[in-house]
């Protein structure tokens, strides 16, 4: 039997409680990289190594660190190699949040709870082979079997939506499926998302405000499939004022191929980030910041590959004298709404907590995002909680996501939930808080679902 028990990550009765009374809540995805048409065709995944090693840049980082070839990782020929490549990986994986999900993953989706090892893997195949054959699992099963009720999935300005339309039609599927709008690749003028945004919205765009036009033909687009989220990711920033006059001359010189200075960059940045933000806003959408990724660091792999492959790092990019000068002339133009920063580095948490707290002028209206992707683990989880809480008001706070493209990340949920329980008994064992099972069950039920639903309007 393996190690995944029903006290796991609970270390007394109080968190045994409380997680009693959040485990089985619904789940509100409100932001994750999973494929609309996937999920509409709904087709049994293939394999194990489909749905579980495939595609999954975490799994990929955490083999290269053990030195294992990249044959085994990207464009594999032998799927079951790499499975039992993985495998071996993470046997002495400790402490590693993968080891963790790994387990939860096979053990909620396949009701395999073998210890993952190298000498366990064929078995495990075996089990969850025959599982997926015999259940036809698929990705609406998982998002069934978790009872996931909301997903937002973050889509390109160019997306036609297609998927999303037909999802929106299927009245058989009970989850929300929902757009974000991401346009960060427009912020960064680059070429072939404008040419992608022309040929979705009538043909060549003719200067900056057409393409802007354009954008907002999309955006609308996007809010009457549902959309309630606008997503925004950015390494550093810093903001300099720059008018649409020159604004269409730098746009202008980008279109014609001519080089750029650093400058020109910001200035459009700044132009076209405030712009950005005002249409979003006015629409009564909420805005998702992720700030401090450095992307696609190994050039090697990256043009061999491409992007999402497990080379990303965290950035010490500047960034919150630039997100402050913005919520600043959102806010005396009576514009800004609901924002979640997500900063990347930890280090960061109380510099972007102080800052939010400058604009709330509404309940839970500017949330410290949820610790992600290099911060989604056991510690930075635990610090994020606390820095919410010495900075914040941690009873407002939206909680988990998957931000992935996996359809069995939804085990993260449980992760997390797991992590706040024990974190809230510790604090009521220490005495900082009353040992009030109605406070605490409320408290843990809004983070872990109710507080999302309520921020969003999904309720």
């Amino acid at each position: 039997m393996g190690f995944i028990k029903d006290a796991f990550m609970l270390r007394s009765e109080i968190a045994v409680e409380l997680f009693s009374q959040c485990k089985n809540l619904p789940i509100c995805d409100y932001h994750c990289h999973l494929s609309a048409e996937e999920i509409y065709n709904d087709e049994t995944f293939q394999s194990i190594y489909a749905v579980w090693l495939k595609g999954d840049h975490y799994k990929w980082r955490l083999m290269r660190l053990n030195g294992v070839p990249e044959k085994y990782i990207t464009n594999v020929s032998d799927e079951y190699e790499s499975f039992l490549k993985y495998c071996a990986t993470l046997e002495l994986a400790i402490d590693s949040p993968l080891y963790h999900w790994s387990h939860l993953e096979l053990l909620r989706c396949f009701n395999i709870s073998d210890t993952i090892t190298l000498r366990n893997a064929p078995m495990i195949w075996e089990k969850a082979e025959a599982f997926i054959a015999q259940n036809n699992y698929s990705p609406r099963e998982a998002i069934s079997q978790f009872n996931v009720t909301s997903i937002v999935t973050t889509e390109e300005v160019y997306c036609d939506l297609k998927w999303h339309q037909l999802l929106a039609e299927d009245k058989s599927f009970k989850a929300k499926v929902l757009p974000a709008f991401r346009a960060d690749k427009i912020i960064l003028l680059d070429l072939t998302t404008i040419h992608k945004l022309a040929s979705v919205t009538g043909g060549e765009i003719a200067d900056l405000s057409d393409m802007i036009a354009r954008l907002n033909i999309q955006l609308d687009r996007f809010v009457a499939l549902g959309a309630i989220v606008c997503d925004l990711g950015i390494d550093g920033f810093t903001y300099i004022d720059c008018d649409l006059i020159t604004a269409t001359g730098i746009y202008n010189k980008a279109m014609n191929q001519e080089n750029l200075t650093a400058s020109e960059r910001l200035q459009f940045a700044s132009f076209m980030t405030l712009s950005l933000l005002r249409e979003y806003y006015t629409r009564g959408l909420a805005v998702q910041i992720h700030v401090g990724a450095s992307r696609n660091n190994n050039s090697l792999l990256f043009d061999t590959l491409g992007a999402d492959i497990g080379c990303d790092s965290i950035s010490t990019k500047p960034y919150i004298d630039g997100l402050t000068k913005l919520f600043d002339i959102l806010t005396i133009e009576g514009l800004l709404g609901k924002t979640m920063v997500y900063n990347l580095n930890p280090n960061d948490n109380y510099i972007v907590a102080t800052m939010l707290g400058n604009f709330a002028s509404e309940k839970a209206r500017m949330q410290l995002g949820m610790a992600w992707w290099f911060a989604d683990n056991k510690y930075s989880i635990i610090r994020m909680l606390n820095d919410y809480s010495s900075l914040g008001h941690l009873g407002s706070f939206i909680g988990m996501l998957t931000d992935s493209r996996s359809f069995l990340s939804y085990t993260r949920h449980e992760y997390f939930r797991r992590i706040l329980c024990n974190h809230i008994a510790e604090l009521v064992i220490a005495g900082e808080y009353p040992n009030d099972l109605r406070l605490l069950v409320n408290l843990v039920k809004g983070i872990s679902y109710n507080n999302a639903i309520g921020y969003f309007g999904l309720a």
